[in-house]
């Protein structure tokens, strides 16, 4: 039952938010999209509001103890800031914090 559980395959859904280490909101920080991935695999993509604390998402198909990267783009699809979690097994509710990527 215990191998079951910590499977490396095993996904679930995930209430995430996120917010800026700086203090901005997506706007003031010129992010438009967000976008979720493990590894290679892109988990969701969408408007940077939609998840903006305290405001959350949905990700179904999160991976239980795996590293959810996300990632802040510009509307010119430059990416300008960047979370990494390693997630609970359990899927708790997420907030990330998004860290700069480049000079401002």
């Amino acid at each position: 039952m215990l191998a079951a559980a910590c499977s490396g395959n095993a996904t679930g859904p995930l209430t995430l938010s996120w917010r800026f280490a700086d203090g901005r909101r997506c706007t003031e920080a010129g992010v438009s999209t967000v976008s979720a991935f493990s590894g290679d695999e892109r988990l969701m993509s969408g408007p940077c509001a939609d998840g903006d604390a305290p405001r959350a998402i949905q990700i179904e198909n999160a991976p239980r103890g795996g590293t959810l990267l996300l990632r802040g783009f510009s509307p010119q699809n430059a990416e300008l800031y960047r979370a990494e979690q390693q997630l609970d097994p359990t899927l708790l509710p997420t907030t990330l914090t998004l860290y700069p990527t480049l000079s401002r």
